[in-house]
């Protein structure tokens, strides 16, 4: 009989300090036969799950290593039979860089490219192929997933540990957590290389979202954590700090075509028809990624711009924009940053109409032009402008006197 076996590994922060987690493991298949009683004794190093015959261990967190400017991620394992071979591919029939570096350790090595797609909800498949035995052939899936891991700083700023991947518009972003104490506000999440878009969802509970490539430089740097800043009703600053990896969130096993014990995405009707009555760009009321993905190409999104979404642009520009400029701004008696983020408003929001559009050296045939009256100082008849082509997507930020 053929046999799989699934091993979730369910991590959750719970409000404890802003970085307790709690694990919860469940084992899920058709066919079940597995051994995990000690699982918990691997969680520092490596996982593991157990089919007929065979074990196979995976590092539970991508290795980056840099070389000539690049970062190739490293996904390691061993297993307990030797093997005569080794492969590692998506659903859709893509080949990573895999081999077997000994009888029984293998590797994947993943390009830039190559890890954003896994931490944005694609499956690796693993397939080995013994020496000996009555199994010629074993089938294996991992998942990873960007997490959040050694927190430290003040505990009135709360880090959720899942950051996970949205579709919005029709780009990919990838959405982290936090909360506050009540009488403090988040002001900036950021690293070396810039800050994230910054939401307040709800009195002291905010999210965050990175590009892709963003993401993958916040993770790259394993010694440099992602800072959160924030400050009290006093502008007491305070700060805490969280490194991103990329971890592993799923593993599986078993002797069943891969492809039958996990299948890839498909669109689900409940998916569908969210996304069919959605008013927004924004689709995490709908699912993550890997759910949303499949159904679009049947459903169009309601791509074009609107207030909320020039405003939620126009505070991620500002946040770039401060702490360039923040010095001249001081210095001429305007507006601290978080009270130019709270003066941006949608309700301020106009449309240029078509001959301003023109005008601005812009084709109104292909593209949108949004305004905001100036944020930053007090009784500035300056405007900052958004524009946008009718797909959605954001082409640059200005300001106009």
């Amino acid at each position: 009989m053929l046999k799989t076996t699934w091993l979730w590994l369910v991590l959750a922060l719970m409000a404890v300090s802003g970085c307790a987690e709690a694990v919860s493991e469940n084992l899920v298949s058709s066919t079940l036969e597995t051994d995990v009683a000690d699982e918990r004794a691997d969680t520092i190093g490596n996982w593991r799950v157990q089919t007929d015959g065979m074990t196979m261990w995976v590092d539970t967190v991508l290795d980056p290593v840099e070389h000539d400017g690049s970062t190739t991620w490293m996904l390691r394992g061993r297993v307990s039979k030797t093997m005569t071979g080794f492969r590692a591919y998506t659903s859709t029939g893509h080949a990573f860089d895999s081999q077997m570096v000994s009888a029984r350790r293998f590797e994947v090595a993943l390009s830039e490219g190559e890890v954003l797609d896994v931490v944005g909800g694609a499956r690796v498949y693993l397939d080995f192929f013994a020496q000996r035995g009555a199994t010629p052939m074993y089938h294996g899936a991992v998942v990873f997933a960007p997490r959040f891991a050694n927190w430290a700083g003040s505990s009135a700023i709360y880090v959720y540990r899942s950051v996970n991947p949205v579709i919005v518009g029709d780009g990919l972003k990838f959405r982290g957590r936090a909360s506050t104490r009540a009488g403090f506000e988040l002001e900036m999440v950021y690293t070396a290389d810039g800050a994230a878009a910054l939401f307040d969802d709800a009195p002291n509970a905010f999210h965050f979202d990175w590009s892709p490539r963003a993401l993958h430089l916040a993770a790259a740097m394993p010694t440099e954590p992602v800072w959160f800043r924030g400050y009290d009703t006093a502008t007491t600053p305070v700060e805490k700090s969280a490194r991103l990896e990329f971890r592993l969130v799923q593993l599986g096993l078993g002797t069943e075509h891969p492809f039958d014990a996990w299948p890839p995405e498909r669109c689900d009707s409940e998916v569908r028809s969210c996304l069919q009555t959605l008013e927004s760009s924004d689709t995490e009321a709908c699912g993550w990624a890997p759910q949303v993905k499949p159904c679009l190409r049947t459903v169009t999104l309601p791509l074009r711009p609107d207030a909320s979404l020039f405003a939620r642009d126009l505070k991620d520009a500002l946040r770039g924009w401060y702490p360039l400029h923040g010095d001249d701004v001081r210095a001429l008696n305007g507006r601290t940053l978080q009270a130019a983020l709270d003066a941006i408003s949608p309700g301020r929001v106009g449309t240029v109409d078509r001959e301003e559009i023109d005008a601005l050296g812009y084709d109104p045939e292909h593209f949108d032009v949004l305004f905001h009256p100036d944020p930053v100082f007090r009784d500035s008849d300056r405007l900052w402008y958004g524009t946008y082509d009718h797909g959605g997507t954001l082409i640059g930020i200005e300001t106009v006197d």
